[in-house]
């Protein structure tokens, strides 16, 4: 599902008339730090909201007590400029938890904090591959990944 996510997006930014780089991990892309203009900005947030709110693959999840309360019909689409400006559409505004979401701007913080190299070391950069409400890794010898 992420794939046809991912490729309808990039349908949209044509259509849209702005296309932005490969997707990092594609080989390409690397942030400028900036975003297209704001007109152009509300008009892709509009667009995918539109695009994607009627989708209801899946199902809430269960295994986290705050994921099994969410409202499966709640949708929201928000875009951050490092300016401060926000781009929003639909229930973007509605509380969430973010769970694993939280991981990469907490490794940011980390590696602003005490370095990249230390972090690093101290974190390890490999996941383990295993489900990410695995036990397993628990017996494992302690050892990085």
């Amino acid at each position: 599902m992420l794939a046809t996510m991912i490729e309808t997006w990039r349908e949209a930014q044509r259509e849209a008339l702005y296309r932005l780089p490969q997707l990092p991990w594609e080989g390409g892309g690397v942030s400028t730090g900036q975003l297209p203009t704001e007109e152009v900005v509300r008009a892709l947030v509009g667009e995918a909201h539109q695009r994607f709110q009627s989708l209801v693959d899946g199902e809430v999840a269960s295994s986290i007590p705050a994921l099994a309360t969410a409202n499966p019909n709640h949708f929201g689409v928000c875009v951050a400029a490092s300016n401060g400006l926000l781009f929003d559409a639909g229930d973007s505004r509605q509380p969430f938890s973010i769970q694993s979401l939280s991981k990469p701007f907490l490794h940011a913080l980390i590696c602003q904090t005490i370095g990249e190299r230390l972090a690093r070391q101290k974190l390890g950069v490999n996941s383990t591959g295993l489900p990410f409400n695995s036990m397993l890794h628990v017996s494992w010898p302690s050892r990085r990944c």
